[in-house]
């Protein structure tokens, strides 16, 4: 497999001062050798210095060479710096918007939370198991009926990734959702920049990973209203509350007490217990927690590695592996001290339910990186 070009523009400007010190020592003008006397063995040891001094000539042309590829490497690494100040910024200016603006496209655009087009018009999986809130979708098992964010712009759910041949389910088509997932093409390269959303999600039916299988479960959810306190049941969303939100915080301004969906919490465990028949809530310990400590203390997701920050959570987090978001001074997999969850897509995002008058969607992994986080394996 073709490995990514990684640049380090440090690296570069080491490169070039070691070359340009080193051209710098080249002497601009060659010495000349000088030999005493006309005897025989001074005429030998006069032949023998032209034959030295010969090559000697070619020194100020190499001394030139050497300090313009020192200037060149030198003027590419300030360029690759540039390049990756730019495209930080790309990615911050194309983060989904803050909760203030969602707030304000909210209250511009809401007109009655009712059902849109569904998310799986690209599908070719023509059997669907997992419910959803689209008219096509088997009902909830908890009867529940699940109130909408208009506008909301869903991802597609398909068989297979983009890109790739379409293939029988099996081990090959996980793997291929895994690399698509990553950001790789067929082929092993990158395809898309880090923080970049996929095109398209797995239909859960047609993956047997638990992991794959949560993340089609989730995306079913797209459009679903957030609902403080909606983790209330494994099997569908549930009526939101008022208790425990501040008066004029989110939960109060977008009435979520008059809502059913879900909150970070609850998303993820409708999702895992779609994909695994296990309700996540089901903890090591005895207790009552809050929905994400219940996840960070689940007995049915498998603790990975803990207390990570920024790039450091994508270099161990799989597509479908949950994501436990803590507070200041969090002590990982303990089943206290956090604050959001949500399931890992790859590539650098998250499908989560964010916040009061946002539906459930894909946001960037960057929103959390100075937060202490947690991956836990689905089982």
């Amino acid at each position: 497999m073709t490995q990514p070009l990684i640049v380090d523009p440090d690296e570069l400007n080491a490169a070039s001062t070691i070359l340009g010190k080193a051209a710098g020592a080249i002497p601009v003008t060659p010495p000349k050798l000088s030999v005493p006397g006309a005897d025989p063995l001074s005429t030998a040891i006069a032949l023998g210095a032209l034959k030295v001094e010969e090559p000697m000539v070619a020194l100020p042309g190499i001394k030139g060479n050497a300090a313009a590829v020192a200037q060149n490497i030198g003027t590419a690494a300030q360029k690759y710096a540039s390049t990756d100040e730019s495209l930080a910024a790309k990615l911050e200016r194309h983060r989904f918007p803050t909760d203030e603006q969602a707030q304000s496209d909210h209250k511009r655009n809401f007109s009655g939370d009712k059902p849109g087009t569904s998310p799986d018009a690209a599908t070719s999986h023509a059997q669907k198991t997992v419910p959803g809130p689209y008219q096509d979708d088997p009902p909830y098992p908890n009867g529940a009926q699940a109130t909408m964010i208009p506008d909301a712009k869903p991802i597609p759910l398909q068989d297979d990734p983009p890109g790739f041949a379409a293939i029988p389910a099996g081990p090959q088509r996980e793997q291929n959702w895994r690399d698509y997932l990553n950001g790789l093409g067929p082929d092993g390269t990158r395809r898309v920049l880090p923080g970049t959303a996929p095109a398209a999600l797995p239909n859960p039916e047609a993956v047997q990973d638990p992991g794959l299988r949560a993340l089609g479960a989730a995306g079913r959810q797209q459009g679903v209203s957030y609902a403080w306190g909606g983790n209330q049941s494994a099997a569908g969303p549930t009526r939101g509350t008022l208790a425990g939100d501040p008066p004029g915080g989110g939960a109060h301004i977008y009435a979520d007490d008059q809502r059913t969906g879900f909150d970070c919490g609850g998303l993820v465990r409708f999702s895992v217990a779609e994909a695994t028949g296990n309700d996540p809530f089901q903890g090591r310990r005895d207790g009552s927690f809050p929905g994400t400590d219940r996840l960070d203390a689940s007995a049915h997701l498998a603790p990975v590695t803990g207390g990570l920050f920024g790039a450091a959570v994508t270099e161990y987090a799989q597509p479908g592996d949950v994501l436990i978001f803590g507070d200041s001074g969090h002590q990982a997999f303990s089943g206290s001290d956090t604050h959001h969850t949500g399931l890992y897509v790859g590539n650098g995002v998250i499908i989560n339910a964010p916040s009061s008058g946002s539906p459930v969607r894909i946001d960037p992994l960057i929103g959390w990186a100075d937060e202490p986080t947690d991956i836990l394996r689905i089982q």
